[in-house]
């Protein structure tokens, strides 16, 4: 039996709702647009020439070593190729 007091209620069906609202993650989708492309990997070198910015680094972090590195660049380069 569940028993919910006060506002209880409502937080469990705010965060029931925006967990199936949430969009997947894409593997590389640095730019969090909803899809893999060339303008992935143009941001991530971007990035790593200090001449941009990141919009969802973990989606790039494709070595999966919690860092994005050149390794994780070739690793894009490679699979979007691939696609």
């Amino acid at each position: 039996e569940n028993t919910i007091y006060g506002n209880a209620a409502m937080i469990f069906l705010t965060s029931s709702m925006m967990s199936q609202n949430a969009p997947e993650k894409v593997r590389g989708d640095v730019n969090a647009d909803g899809s893999f492309t060339i303008a992935d990997v143009v941001m991530l070198q971007k990035w790593l020439l200090c001449a941009g910015n990141i919009t969802d680094w973990q989606a790039g972090d494709l070595c999966g070593d919690d860092s994005l590195d050149a390794f994780d660049l070739c690793v894009m380069k490679r699979e979007l190729l691939n696609q």
